[in-house]
C-alpha cells in the first residue's frame, strides 16, 4: 500500500429517526406535566385535608378573621358539622351574628349548581339552639338600595330549626322551623315557616325576594294570638323600593260591643326620605295591648290616612281616632279619649311639617290647637 495514499473517510452517521427526535422535544413537556400533576395532587390532598378532616377545618376557620368557632365537631366537606358556638362579625366587630349549638346534617357540596352560582351546599337539617343578630350602631347615612343581592354560593336546607331568634332589642322569636334557600335560581326564599311564639303571636307563612333589581318581594303571613283573641294576616308584594302591604286583623264580637278589627293598606318606600307613599288604616275597638306586650290597653276606633307620598307631590296626613278606654299612663292606658290631626308637608325631604289641626280630648279635659304651625 502506498504510504502517501489518503485514508478512507469516516462513513456518515445514519439520519436520526423521526420518533426519537419527537421524544427529545416532548421530554421537557412531559416533565412539566408531571410537575403539574404532582402539584395538583399536593393541592388536592391539602384541600381534602382542610375540608374533610376536623383538624383541617379547624385550621382553616381559625384563619378567617371574621369567624370565631368554639367546640367544633366534624368537617366542612364531611356529612355533618357541629359547633358549640359560632360567631361571624363585621363592621369592625360592632355587628355580628352569634349562633349557639349549631348542628348541620346531610351536608352535600356541588360545583356550579346553576349558571348564577359557582358552588352550592345543601343540608337535610340545619339547627341552632339560639341565634342572636346585632346590626351595630346606625351609620348616620341614609339607606341606599343595594345594587345586587346575588351571592356566588347557593345555600339550601330541607329543614331549618331555631330554638330562639333574637334580633337587636326586638322580642325574641321562639320555636322557628321551615325550609330555606339562598341564591336559588335568582331568589332567596323561606317556605313553610312556623314561629311558635313571638311576643303575643304564633305565625306561619312564606316569603321570597329576587336577588337582582328591582328585588321583587312576595310573601304572606298568617298569625294567631296566643290567647286566641285575634287572627291576622299580612301580605307583601312588589319591588323592594316600593312595597305594597295589606294587613287584616279580626276578633270575636264581645257582649254589647262591636267585634275588634283593623285593616291597613300601605305603600312603603324604605329608601325614601318619607317611608309611606300611601297609607290607609281603619280600626274598630282595637286593643293595642293584645298586639304587643309593651303596648297600652286601648279600644280604638277610627282612621288614619296618608296621601301624596311621591317625591314631588305634597304630603297630607289625617288622623281621626276615638279611644273608648282612656286612662292613666301608670295604668297602662292612654289618657286621650279622642284625637284629630291634620298635617301637610311639601318637598322631597319632608323636613318641614305644617300642622293644620290638632284636637286632643283628654280623659278629664280637652286641648285644641286649630291653627297653622310650622315645624
Amino acid at each position: 500500500m502506498d504510504a502517501t495514499s489518503t485514508p478512507p473517510s469516516t462513513p456518515p452517521a445514519p439520519p436520526a429517526r423521526p420518533g426519537a427526535a419527537a421524544l427529545q422535544l416532548l421530554r421537557p413537556v412531559f416533565w412539566v406535566l408531571l410537575l403539574l400533576a404532582v402539584l395538583a395532587a399536593v393541592l388536592g390532598s391539602a384541600v381534602l385535608w382542610l375540608g374533610r378532616t376536623e383538624e383541617g377545618t379547624r385550621w382553616l376557620l381559625a384563619r378567617i378573621p371574621i369567624v370565631q368557632v368554639q367546640g367544633l365537631k366534624g368537617a366542612l366537606f364531611g356529612g355533618s358539622l357541629a359547633a358549640d358556638r359560632l360567631r361571624v362579625s363585621w363592621g369592625g366587630g360592632q355587628a355580628w351574628v352569634l349562633i349557639d349549638r349549631l348542628a348541620a346534617e346531610g351536608v352535600r357540596w356541588e360545583f356550579r349548581p346553576d349558571r348564577r352560582t359557582w358552588a352550592g351546599v345543601s343540608f337535610t337539617r340545619l339547627a341552632a339552639a339560639r341565634v342572636e343578630v346585632h346590626t351595630g350602631p346606625p351609620s348616620g347615612q341614609p339607606a341606599q338600595l343595594p345594587t345586587s343581592l346575588a351571592l356566588p354560593l347557593r345555600i339550601a336546607s330541607a329543614r331549618v330549626e331555631v330554638g330562639e331568634l333574637q334580633i337587636v332589642d326586638l322580642a325574641p322569636m321562639r320555636g322557628i322551623s321551615g325550609r330555606a334557600a339562598i341564591s336559588d335560581s335568582g331568589w332567596h326564599h323561606a317556605e313553610d315557616v312556623q314561629v311558635a311564639s313571638w311576643d303575643r303571636w304564633a305565625m306561619q307563612g312564606h316569603a321570597r325576594i329576587a336577588s337582582t333589581r328591582p328585588f321583587t318581594v312576595e310573601g304572606e303571613i298568617q298569625a294567631r294570638a296566643l290567647d286566641d283573641r285575634y287572627d291576622g294576616s299580612l301580605r307583601a308584594a312588589g319591588p323592594l323600593e316600593r312595597l305594597t302591604l295589606d294587613a287584616h286583623l279580626r276578633s270575636q264580637p264581645q257582649a254589647g260591643r262591636a267585634a275588634p278589627s283593623a285593616d291597613v293598606h300601605a305603600v312603603v318606600q324604605p329608601y325614601a326620605a318619607w317611608p309611606f307613599a300611601a297609607l290607609s288604616a281603619r280600626t274598630e275597638a282595637l286593643d293595642l295591648s293584645a298586639l304587643a306586650s309593651a303596648a297600652p290597653e286601648t279600644r280604638l276606633s277610627g282612621s288614619v290616612d296618608v296621601n301624596g307620598g311621591g317625591s314631588q307631590a305634597p304630603l297630607a296626613a289625617q288622623v281621626r281616632l276615638d279611644n273608648a278606654l282612656p286612662g292613666r299612663w301608670n295604668e297602662r292606658r292612654v289618657p286621650a279619649r279622642q284625637v284629630a290631626l291634620d298635617v301637610q308637608a311639601a318637598g322631597p325631604e319632608r323636613n318641614h311639617l305644617l300642622l293644620q289641626r290638632l284636637d286632643v280630648a283628654l280623659d278629664r279635659k280637652s286641648t285644641r290647637l286649630n291653627s297653622s304651625h310650622r315645624c
